[in-house]
């Protein structure tokens, strides 16, 4: 998620609509890995290899509502912008 704020940002400034093909590659991995950790919290027994850390894997720091964690916080920031890269592509052919 880090260099997307600088790639959207660019465009934004340099008005330019043809940043579907930059960002949405950098979305899709994004939200697989988000979704592949929070399945590791809601499925923890699966995690046997996540080795020891100071943080495990399966390890909640947020947990608002019962399931909204960061990486579900994450995976939803994910779809909202591939959404809107969606709906801009759209427009903008």
């Amino acid at each position: 998620m880090y260099p997307l704020p600088f790639i959207l940002g660019v465009a934004l400034l340099q008005k330019r609509f043809d940043i579907f093909w930059y960002a949405f590659p950098i979305v899709i991995v994004g939200a697989g890995i988000a979704l592949y950790h929070y399945l590791l919290q809601i499925i923890p027994r699966a995690t046997d290899f996540c080795g020891p850390s100071v943080l495990s894997c399966t390890e909640r720091q947020t947990d608002l509502l019962g399931f909204i964690t960061i990486p579900f916080g994450s995976l939803l920031a994910f779809i909202g912008i591939g959404t809107a890269l969606l709906m801009l592509k759209k427009r903008s052919s």
